[in-house]
């Protein structure tokens, strides 16, 4: 079989994969020994341990290669029950997308990598699979998960509110598809009612918890806790100085910033009243612009640290 009918099996397990959660999924794929397609999956992070193994399990005389997203690692892979099921099968090649760094990751699977007769071998082309284990790593690495803030301000940099930004085109698909993708949402007081109005219909994820900010102080053992869950996605909504707490205590990885002219004197009084962040200066010289869009009326603008940079762009070409 030809090398792009092999990436083209990949592609579609990690298009599964980055829909579930851009920042933090597992995805995989069994093949048979002439490289054709059995099946494959993907699930977020930390969800469906025992998925995998099944579903090995399922095919053990049939599969001969087995490509794994990232490397299997505690917390995100049940290692007794995968191993144990890969030794029971006719695989004879293992293909992992993201290679662990040897620091972060514990030493079961690579002890069994040593001991076992088959072939493992890193991809070539990490693409995707690097972007969708930044969440994994994160947590293995810093004991914390992936925190994407998102924010609003208008022209003076004073927060807004996000139901100021509900008539935006694509807005609303974007706060219910990036509140799909995490393991963990925190919200600060600002925001509540907002954020409570906008995924009021929306199927709540029976994985997914909540919190809200009441004191900025309390967010990095929050924070902790959800890695103690491997919960390895948060996404934060946040007012502006919430935003600028997380930017200065390095709790923040990537910023999804909206810009709006609010042509409301009442409610800019309002806002100076609430929280007088007209004055928020945020300490951005680390960071990168991804990528910016209009979403009608308002600017919306990605921002990540430039260590921890995502080339959507480049990803989005070699998943294509």
């Amino acid at each position: 079989m030809n090398i792009m009918d092999i990436f083209e099996h990949l592609n579609i397990a990690l298009s599964k994969a980055i829909n579930l959660s851009s920042r933090s999924s597992i995805a995989w794929v069994l093949m048979d020994s002439n490289s054709s397609l059995i099946d494959f999956n993907a699930s977020k992070a930390g969800e469906c341990t025992s998925t995998l193994p099944q579903t090995i399990l399922n095919y053990s005389h049939l599969v001969n290669k087995l490509y794994i997203s990232v490397e299997p690692t505690s917390g995100f892979f049940n290692l007794s029950e995968l191993t144990e099921t890969i030794e029971q099968s006719s695989i004879q090649e293992i293909i992992i997308g993201h290679k662990l760094d040897p620091n972060v990751n514990d030493d079961y699977w690579p002890t069994w990598c040593n001991s076992w007769p088959g072939k493992i071998s890193i991809s070539e082309h990490p693409g995707i699979s690097d972007k969708i284990s930044l969440g994994i790593v994160k947590l293995k690495k810093h004991n914390l998960p992936w925190v994407t803030a998102v924010s609003a301000a208008n022209f003076s940099g004073a927060s807004i509110k996000l139901n100021d930004l509900i008539g935006e085109f694509g807005f609303l698909s974007f706060v219910n598809d990036l509140c799909r993708q995490a393991t963990a949402i925190l919200v600060s007081k600002f925001h509540k009612k907002s954020l409570e109005r906008i995924l009021e219909n929306e199927k709540k994820d029976e994985h997914l918890d909540s919190y809200q900010i009441l004191d900025t102080d309390k967010i990095q053992s929050i924070l902790r806790h959800c890695a103690s869950e491997y919960k390895s996605h948060v996404v934060i909504f946040c007012d502006m100085k919430t935003l600028a707490y997380l930017i200065d205590n390095d709790l923040v990885d990537e910023i999804v910033h909206h810009t709006k002219n609010t042509k409301s004197n009442k409610m800019f009084r309002s806002i100076k009243q609430y929280d007088q962040q007209s004055e928020t200066l945020l300490k951005l010289q680390d960071w990168a612009l991804l990528q910016s869009s209009i979403l009608g009326d308002c600017s919306q603008t990605t921002l990540s640290r430039q260590t921890r940079v995502i080339d959507t762009n480049e990803s989005k070409r070699r998943l294509n």
